[in-house]
């Protein structure tokens, strides 16, 4: 009985603590379709070749999910990346792995980055960089990392990501990125019938003492 109420209820959370649908947010169409871009530039690969500390050394890197992963070079300027817009409930969590392949040196402080826009605002909601030469430094990556925030509202929103060139456009530092997607997670109603399901595992799981004990 215990294991029937466990499933039933780790089941109902899991309906509930889902990732929701941003077309292609793994790249594994092998292109970047649901996304789009200013320049031309970015694209979905299987791998690259990322610095190691010097312009001379050089470490392949894999995609962290999947086949693929999507390299946006900064190019002239900056190389942006957006997705197709996509709904989103308050508290859903957006989350995405990135890494930075720093391919320039101080004071080309090269730096790679996302903003996220709702669509009925001006402007987006949120800024943030997420490295730049500087951090990492000269010639160095840093590895794949987890990025996630926590959504204010409900609505339909955009999330773009960027790589830009500060100082020369000689070196093409890039930001790879992997796995963009938005949790939806339990409201508080959904909370307590989990909790209400925990508390019938203990109540179930303390009969059984007592039947025992009695007998």
């Amino acid at each position: 009985m215990n294991k029937i109420i466990l499933a039933f209820t780790f089941a109902f959370w899991a309906s509930f603590a889902q990732a929701a649908s941003i077309p292609n947010g793994g790249f594994e169409d092998g292109n970047l379709s649901g996304f789009s871009d200013n320049n031309g530039m970015p694209f979905a690969t299987t791998g690259l070749l990322a610095p190691n500390g010097s312009p001379f050394i050089y470490q392949a890197i894999s995609p962290i999910e999947g086949d693929y992963f999507a390299a946006i070079p900064a190019g002239n300027y900056t190389t942006s990346l957006t997705t197709v817009p996509f709904s989103v409930s308050a508290s859903d969590v957006f989350s995405f792995q990135w890494q930075i392949l720093g391919i320039d040196y101080p004071p080309f402080n090269d730096s790679v980055g996302v903003y996220l826009s709702y669509l009925d605002e001006t402007g987006p909601f949120l800024t943030e960089v997420l490295s730049n030469i500087n951090t990492v430094g000269a010639y160095s990556s840093s590895g794949w990392s987890l990025m996630s925030y926590i959504l204010p509202k409900s609505g339909l929103m955009t999330a773009t990501f960027y790589s830009t060139n500060w100082g020369d456009t000689l070196n093409d530092t890039i930001l790879a990125l992997d796995d963009v997607r938005v949790t939806h997670v339990p409201e508080p109603a959904i909370l307590a019938l989990m909790g209400i399901g925990f508390l019938g595992i203990g109540a179930s799981q303390r009969r059984q003492r007592n039947l025992v004990a009695a007998a």
